[in-house]
Order: structure tokens, then sequence, then C-alpha cells
């Protein structure tokens, strides 16, 4: 990699960078818990290299990327009453509380698919122990 030089209002001195990275892998393609445990323990320890937000309490959004485990999706969809198509994909939307917000926001995205030409399954709330917030 080549060093930058100076140039107009630009200054490579001012150059830093706080990311992180890390990758680890079950090569046999097994399930692993510990592999999980391991991804967590790594990823609280990158909280010097800029995983924390602004206010110095709350993450930056970071996270750990999962096989998608197909099955076990299938599973939860059933149990929320929503039929999945045989190719279908996923997401986490983090709503606000408010009730209102959350419908409005989520016709917003209704309609985002639609024009992408995307059908929505359904929506399935997270539950969440709310003792550990």
């Amino acid at each position: 990699m080549e060093d930058r030089a100076q140039q107009g209002l630009y200054d490579p001195a001012w150059e830093h960078d706080s990311c992180g990275f890390g990758m680890i892998a079950q090569v046999d393609n097994l399930a692993s818990r510990e592999l999980v445990d391991r991804a967590f323990t790594a990823l609280a320890r990158m909280s010097h290299r800029g995983g924390v937000s602004a206010d110095g309490l709350s993450g930056d959004g970071c996270g750990v990327l999962l096989h998608r485990p197909t099955a076990w999706l299938r599973a939860l969809a059933a149990e929320a009453g929503i039929e999945l198509a045989a190719q279908f994909a996923s997401g986490l939307v983090f709503f606000p509380r408010d009730n209102e917000a959350i419908a409005a926001l989520q016709s917003r995205l209704e309609r985002r698919l639609k024009a992408e030409e995307l059908s929505l399954a359904g929506w399935r709330e997270v539950p969440v122990n709310e003792a550990g917030c």
C-alpha cells in the first residue's frame, strides 16, 4: 500500500482508523455454540477499535455474521404462521417502541419491497428478555 502525499487540504497526518475485523470458521461445517461464544468474546474485545458509539455506552452496530440456518428459520416462520417460499430471504428490522411508528415503517418497507418486485411473507416479533435490557 502506498503512502499518500499531502495535497490541497488533505494531510496524511490526519489519517486514523479504528476499524477492527475478525474471522473464525468451523471448517467441518458442523454447528458449534463454542464458535458463537468465541465470536462474541472477540467482538467484546473490539471496543477499543471503534465498537462503541459516540455516547460511550452503546454499540456502533457491529455484529456477528452467521451461517443462515434455513431449517431453524423455517421452523420459526411456521410457529408464527408464516409460509415461506422455496427461496426466501430473512431480515431483522429494529423498530422504535411506538406502535404508530412501527405500522408506518412496516408499510413503508412493504411498499419498497413491492417496488423491487419482492413479496413479504410476514412479520415476526422477536422475543426479548426485558430483564436483560
